[in-house]
């Protein structure tokens, strides 16, 4: 049984409407998520699993090269506010049940992936996000495992994250810099 969360939409309906309306050109749609302190926008993969991008940055930062404000792919996004036609849902099989609690959602995205569809991030959605209010923000061993056995070919090296450049611990976007002294970063 998935855990349940609670969340609270902020967008104008006008830019909820436009969304909606771009839906039969995408797959799987991520919004900007925010706990009662900001959200991730979309997730990255380090060292083949998952981890958002930009969380606990302020709500107005733009992020690097702005792609907190601009749409673009990721190789997942987080499921609790997904958009996604229910035809495609179903023709892979939906969540897949071994993830009782996490990456079902970045598990879903990947499938997607597979059948050479696009995940795509949006800034035009907001939402104030409750997870883990109702247990430790932990992830199972088992769950780790199953995700590495089945994902970590493709994950390993994320296609929108460069990991040789940009720091992994947490995604972040920033510049990794080895070997300088601090005063030269």
């Amino acid at each position: 049984m998935r855990q349940s969360t609670s969340w609270r939409i902020t967008a104008p309906p006008r830019k909820s409407t436009a969304l909606l309306a771009s839906l039969s050109r995408l797959l799987g749609m991520g919004t900007h998520q925010m706990h009662p302190e900001p959200e991730p926008a979309g997730v990255a993969h380090c060292e083949g699993l998952p981890d958002h991008v930009r969380k606990h940055f302020p709500r107005d930062d733009p992020g690097y090269f702005f792609s907190t404000v601009s749409v673009r792919n990721y190789l997942g996004v987080t499921g609790a506010c997904m958009l996604t036609p229910a035809a495609t849902f179903r023709s892979v099989g939906g969540f897949d049940e071994q993830f009782a609690i996490d990456y079902s959602d970045i598990d879903y995205c990947l499938k997607l992936r597979q059948r050479r569809l696009r995940t795509v991030y949006t800034p035009h959605a907001e939402l104030y996000h409750f997870d883990s209010t109702s247990r430790r923000a932990t992830v199972a061993t088992n769950e780790i495992e199953l995700y590495l056995q089945k994902w970590s070919s493709i994950t390993r090296n994320d296609p929108y994250y460069n990991k040789a450049f940009l720091n992994t611990a947490p995604p972040d976007f920033s510049l990794r810099v080895v070997g300088l002294p601090i005063e030269a970063v």
